[in-house]
């Protein structure tokens, strides 16, 4: 049980039974730092109808940087997305310890990210039914204990309240997904980022 489910069945707290995040607005700060040492990132790829997220956080989990788009919606080709991507990795560089690249079915876009030499940070992730949750489950735990701060971002924000987990019934175990017909690239790239700092700190 989580503690925003704790709190709505014993504290009487108006929050969603299912929700997973607490303490998101306590979360939100005004400022954006701009002192830090190390930075880490989490790239959450959609190179069809989703959006592209990408995700800086420093060694203390404040979330210093989004970049949100949609590769037909933004008018790119694959060059200019390719670009933007370095471009994000690239603005951190001098204090970049590592970047995760989300590459469920884009390993060719990794590969071709990767042949420029600069990116050699760039390490492939794969989100999968035992990763994600593991990953979800560590953003959960940031956000319980007030570790994490996040920018007043509203499609960050409106995310992570639809954010929600269902139990399987063939297997019993939880599933982290967005509500349906809602947008979690924000989220999965936040928890892939935070996942990163803590792996790359920790390992």
């Amino acid at each position: 049980m989580t503690k925003s489910q704790f709190d709505q069945e014993y504290l009487c707290k108006p929050v969603s039974s299912d929700a997973l995040f607490s303490n998101i607005e306590e979360a939100v700060r005004p400022h954006t730092p701009t002192k830090y040492e190390r930075v880490y990132i989490g790239m959450d790829i959609g190179v069809a109808q989703d959006y592209t997220v990408l995700t800086a956080v420093t060694q203390d989990y404040e979330v210093i940087a989004i970049d949100r788009f949609n590769l037909k919606e933004d008018g790119l080709d694959s060059s200019a997305f390719k670009q933007r991507i370095k471009d994000f990795y690239l603005h951190f560089d001098s204090h970049l310890s590592a970047a995760y690249f989300e590459v469920n079915n884009n390993n060719l876009l990794f590969d071709e990210i990767t042949d420029d030499e600069r990116m050699y940070k760039l390490i492939p992730f794969t989100t999968s039914g035992q990763s994600k949750p593991e990953i979800v489950r560590n953003l959960i735990k940031l956000f319980e204990e007030n570790i994490i701060t996040i920018p007043n971002d509203t499609n960050l924000v409106r995310e992570l309240y639809d954010f929600k987990s269902k139990r399987n019934p063939i297997t019993g175990n939880l599933q982290f997904s967005n509500t349906e017909g809602k947008n979690d690239d924000m989220v999965m790239s936040l928890s892939i980022a935070c996942w990163c700092c803590k792996e790359e700190q920790e390992g």
